[in-house]
């Protein structure tokens, strides 16, 4: 668990099929990302531990690291509610009710 005043990082690396497959990583770090694009794996390790976990992988897993960057704090609250559209049907409107949209009524006039 992350600690609050603690900068969170996100080391970043390219890693070929054969590297990948071969170093584990995944099974070491819990905060991890890992995505295939084409030949190359990338990788991205959220922590808040930067030095241990840049000797770890430098040192362990004899791995170059490509980049560490800052992680930007987001209000995901803020950031959901504002996000909740919601979508609409001809008989129903669908959301998570985080914002106070109404549906707009449709009468029948078929009588």
């Amino acid at each position: 668990m992350l600690k609050k005043n603690k900068i969170l990082k996100k080391i970043c690396l390219k890693l070929s099929e054969e590297e990948f497959q071969k170093s584990k990583i995944i099974e070491v770090f819990e905060n991890i990302i890992f995505v295939k694009k084409r030949k190359f794996w990338e990788i991205e390790i959220f922590t808040s531990e930067v030095v241990k976990d840049y000797n770890q992988i430098k040192n362990l897993f004899k791995i170059d690291v490509k980049k560490i960057k800052n992680v930007k704090k987001k209000n995901w609250l803020l950031q959901n509610h504002n996000n909740d559209c919601g979508i609409e049907t001809n008989l129903f409107f669908f959301s998570q009710g985080l914002k106070k949209k109404k549906p707009k009524k449709k009468s029948n006039n078929n009588t």
